[in-house]
């Protein structure tokens, strides 16, 4: 894999890893929440199968990779990043400048895992690229419904009152327990009504993710949460005309033990539509 860099319209230094041989081709990977390449199974499983079907694969980091980091910018200065310090109104930017990048393909293929995954929707919503061929939403979230679980009690309490202080300070709490966010962050997480555009387990509004026009097709673990997810993402599908479902049975969050079959199941359905 060769190592790449972007640069967005606010001059932010974006690095990702590609995997090229000029086809025609090409998926993009946009990960979830505070996660990174290097210690991630299910896109290096995913960029194997590429390999071996000869289709391209980009990973785009965005500013919220990694749980927290500096990032540099094209005129030499730092910014705070990672999940801690993500600002939402920032995903557009990060995936156009990716979009950006492959500009010499004919199709593009999105993957996108978790939180990537309303990165993307609001991204489409916004900007109905006619490249991108299929989008796959793997363990989509809604993120009324994880903001609002009983682990996170106490955290917005404690967010309003750095706000009120005036101080964008770690909140004490792990967020999902293994994640610490910033008083700002957390608040753009609760109140940023565009990040719940697939409220699948709340508000059951679908008016943004179905506005687009692009083929979806959602993979979820059985395991995923401690409920039955069957009825939920039925009753998706039937109110969503362009999305397709399938739940892996004893499949995590992160499809632990079961990467290598959810990525035959992508290439399988990529290979679909190239024949």
């Amino acid at each position: 894999m060769e190592y790449v860099e972007v640069k967005t319209s606010e001059k932010v230094l974006l690095h990702g890893f590609y995997s090229g041989k000029n086809n025609n081709e090409c998926i993009i990977y946009i990960h979830g929440l505070g996660a990174d390449f290097e210690s991630s199974v299910l896109p290096k499983s995913i960029l194997k199968k590429c390999t071996n079907n000869s289709i391209d694969f980009l990973y785009a980091n965005t500013q919220g990779s990694s749980l927290m980091r500096e990032i540099m910018t094209s005129e030499g200065t730092t910014i705070n990043g990672g999940a801690a310090y993500e600002n939402y109104n920032n995903w557009y930017q990060d995936l156009d400048a990716w979009f950006k990048f492959l500009k010499k393909y004919q199709k593009i293929i999105v993957v996108s895992h978790s939180l990537g995954c309303n990165k993307i929707i609001d991204y489409m919503h916004k900007n109905q690229n006619n490249k991108v061929s299929k989008i796959f939403l793997l363990a989509p979230q809604d993120t009324n419904y994880l903001v609002n679980i009983r682990k996170h009690n106490g955290m917005l309490q404690e967010a309003l009152e750095n706000k009120k202080n005036g101080n964008n300070n770690l909140i004490s709490q792990m967020f999902l327990g293994f994640c610490y966010l910033s008083t700002n962050t957390f608040l753009d997480f609760y109140e940023n009504k565009k990040i719940n555009n697939i409220p699948y387990m709340s508000t059951k509004d679908y008016s943004i993710i179905n506005s687009i026009k692009t083929p979806i097709k959602i993979y979820i673990g059985s395991n995923d949460k401690k409920i039955e997810l069957n009825e939920y993402f039925k009753d998706l599908a039937k109110k969503c005309k362009n999305i397709k479902y399938k739940i892996i049975k004893d499949a995590n969050h992160n499809f632990k033990s079961k990467e290598n079959i959810l990525a035959n199941l992508i290439i399988n359905e990529i290979k679909k539509e190239l024949v």
